[in-house]
């Protein structure tokens, strides 16, 4: 995931990357009907505190903000400050924070939200559990942890491009010690981290030809598409026995043909889990 953000970084100062995973929110919300969170937290009760993990530029956070009755306090983290919108509301901060390192001693059980989008693939050397019980303990009691993670394993009627990144991002991920689908463990590490009424949703992402909102066709094609690169360089970099330059050199143009004839789908599982 460091190669992952500075080529990122280095490639144009994050400029691709911000619309990539702008595009990336709009299809992940309409997935999820629209609803930022799936726990059952009152947002009409003022002055909550609200994290979101790996932020980027915000958009969760402003989208929540947008559609509460209620005024809170909503916190974004990161590890890269280029990502950060260039102005946010007062109630709204962002600051560098990576999952791997502890949180700051007075953010312990304070939030009565955290919420966190693709972000684990960052962890290692963590683990999924280390992490967990890491955003745990930001939970103040009664207070909840939402996880969303992309399920990889490979839908059986997608193609054949989309079946091989699926199986290069598993492959990936085994390799960093986090198992091949690493979201199929986001349940059981918040149960052992001590949360109760731990609940998984299966959701359905359509790109392409198969996701039948017009606005979304081409940002349901480019979210995933254009994560082909820096995916493919990991694999020369960890993996340089499973790479194969021809494969790489045309992974991203197979998949984009494919989303565009014939569509393809992924699912995510988002997971919700409350402190005691």
């Amino acid at each position: 995931m460091d190669d992952f953000v500075k080529h990122t970084k280095d490639r144009d100062d994050n400029k691709s990357e911000k619309a990539r995973l702008t595009d990336q929110h709009d299809v992940m919300m309409d997935a999820m009907g629209g609803k930022a969170i799936f726990v059952p937290i009152d947002l009409s009760k003022p002055g909550l505190r609200i994290l979101d993990s790996g932020t980027a530029d915000g958009r969760w956070l402003f989208g929540l903000r947008s559609t509460s009755p209620a005024k809170h306090e909503y916190v974004g983290i990161d590890i890269d400050e280029g990502l950060y919108p260039e102005s946010a509301p007062e109630d709204m901060h962002f600051q560098n924070q990576s999952i791997r390192e502890p949180f700051p001693a007075e953010w312990q059980g304070s939030f009565d939200l955290v919420h966190q989008r693709l972000v684990m693939a960052a962890a290692p050397p963590e683990t999924v559990l280390s992490v967990v019980k890491r955003l745990a303990g930001l939970l103040k009691p009664g207070a909840w942890l939402q996880l969303v993670e992309v399920d990889t394993d490979s839908v059986p009627d997608n193609g054949p491009a989309l079946r091989s990144f699926l199986n290069y991002a598993q492959q990936m991920s085994a390799a960093s010690g986090m198992g091949p689908n690493l979201a199929k463990d986001l349940a059981g590490a918040m149960q052992k981290a001590g949360l109760q009424n731990v609940e998984q949703q299966s959701i359905d992402i359509m790109h392409g030809f198969k996701n039948k909102d017009e606005s979304l066709k081409q940002k349901s094609i480019d979210s995933l598409c254009n994560a082909v690169p820096p995916l493919m360089q990991g694999v020369k970099m960890i993996l340089p026995d499973k790479y194969n330059e021809e494969e790489a050199s045309t992974l991203q143009s197979r998949l984009r043909k494919e989303f565009e004839e014939s569509g393809g789908s992924t699912k995510a599982l988002v997971v919700c889990g409350q402190k005691a």
